[in-house]
């Protein structure tokens, strides 16, 4: 009896120690297959019990890197990798987290040349097209785009990934009924996509099915890590349809949340984080004009631009406040930039539809730029000066441009100094 209840003990520590040395690759095994279904959220919660025991660290910072990449948390994402490094994840593998990460914000070229070869060897498709896809979208390579969506979506038909950017496509470019399908799809195939949701959320709203759009971003709100996009977006259906208490008392929910993960929020359903901060604002001062309080609406309207100096639209509805309260002289400040602002993105659209038509437009290119890092986002200009050099490496005015900038903010970044003085040089030589 005493040796069979040893040999009983014995084989329930054994099972107990397989399951210990099963627990951590289990989870990490969970947590990848998550982030390949853009559940991000549960992915992070599989990643946080795999702490649980302290194996296979370089796994998990690999996987916790990619999550702060897809975030678009930088540093993050460099600080992950390096441990990753060091716990011995191999090179190769790093250096392609890298590649996607500079593709996905807008630096294609070591991407471009190694794709053909990437398609080819098979590994980590849905990762690599998605970063390329983002990259071209943002060097308005548009056709290139949607051919690669078509590929991913054809050797991956279960992957809501390349329906949703798609869709997003479609949106941006007032295609309203097929973003509508895109997206219908990609929630048809995973339904906790709160990217998706949001995205037709904004879709239905748009074509005043506010009924729909409210049951989308409630969706949204179940699934996202923070649901502040998703409580603007249902206070703003029921401001449109008169429910003004309730778009109030939905707003005020929106505005208690802590403000911590907002930018990352924002970003995560495909907006700029720059607008994190000022949405809420906006929508309130709206609320405001709504109950005829325009006095109020003037106090939110200038806190939303504080937040987001650049978004014209903000400052036309600030001076047309002010222009209703009789502050003439203010309101005509805020007008007249608003106005240059909406003259200069119309000015965009037509450059745009250049770049569609002739992707290697370098002036087009440059001088959009330019109109977006003086109105819009410097970031997203900078991407659109840099893309100038891939057709013409030696451009002068985007030498020159880009030169001006990195000097003039050599303290944001211990790279600016070599950055300035690279472009100077080609602008010089580009002179001569």
């Amino acid at each position: 009896m005493r040796s069979r209840l040893i040999r009983t003990g014995l084989l329930c520590l054994a099972l107990c120690l397989v399951a210990l040395l099963a627990w951590t690759p289990w989870c990490l095994q969970q947590a990848g297959k998550a982030i390949e279904g853009q559940d991000l959220t549960r992915a992070s919660q599989w990643l946080s019990r795999a702490e649980l025991l302290p194996w296979r660290t370089g796994e998990r910072s690999f996987l916790q890197a990619r999550i702060a990449r897809k975030y678009g948390r930088n540093k993050e994402f460099a600080r992950l990798l390096e441990s990753a490094r060091r716990a011995g994840v191999e090179a190769d593998r790093l250096e392609r987290e890298v590649m996607l990460q500079h593709a996905q914000i807008g630096d294609v070229q070591p991407l471009d040349e190694a794709f053909p070869q990437l398609l080819q060897r098979g590994e980590d498709l849905p990762a690599i097209c998605e970063a390329y896809v983002l990259g071209l979208i943002t060097q308005f390579r548009i056709d290139q785009a949607l051919g690669t969506l078509d590929v991913w979506s054809e050797d991956f038909p279960s992957d809501p990934q390349p329906h949703f950017l798609r869709g997003r496509l479609y949106e941006y470019m007032n295609h309203l009924d097929g973003a509508g399908v895109e997206l219908r799809r990609a929630l048809e195939l995973a339904p906790y996509h709160a990217p998706a949701a949001m995205g037709l959320a904004r879709v239905e709203s748009s074509q005043q099915n506010y009924e729909l759009a409210l049951e989308l971003y409630r969706q949204a709100a179940e699934h996202l890590f923070e649901p502040h996009p998703a409580l603007v977006g249902m206070a703003r259906c029921y401001r449109e349809q008169g429910e003004l208490e309730q778009a109030r008392a939905v707003l005020q929910q929106a505005m208690a949340r802590p403000p911590a993960q907002l930018v990352d929020a924002y970003r995560y359903v495909g907006d700029r984080g720059e607008t994190a901060q000022s949405q809420a604002p906006i929508e309130m001062a709206k609320l405001e004009l709504a109950e005829n309080r325009p006095e109020a609406a003037v106090v939110w309207f200038e806190q939303a631009l504080a937040s987001d100096r650049k978004d014209w639209k903000i400052r036309f509805l600030l001076g047309q406040t002010l222009q209703r309260l009789g502050k003439t002289e203010e309101a005509a400040l805020h007008l007249a930039q608003a106005e240059a602002a909406r003259a200069a993105f119309e000015e965009g659209d037509l450059l745009i539809d250049a770049v569609r038509k002739n992707p290697a437009d370098t002036e087009a290119r440059y001088r959009m730029g330019l109109i977006l890092m003086e109105h819009m986002s410097v970031n997203n200009g900078l991407v659109w000066l840099k893309s100038v050099l891939k057709y013409d490496p030696h451009h002068v005015k985007t030498h020159i441009k880009l030169a001006e900038y990195f000097a003039t903010n050599m303290a944001e970044n211990p790279d600016y100094a070599r950055l300035a003085a690279y472009h100077a040089e080609q602008a010089r030589r580009g002179k001569e």
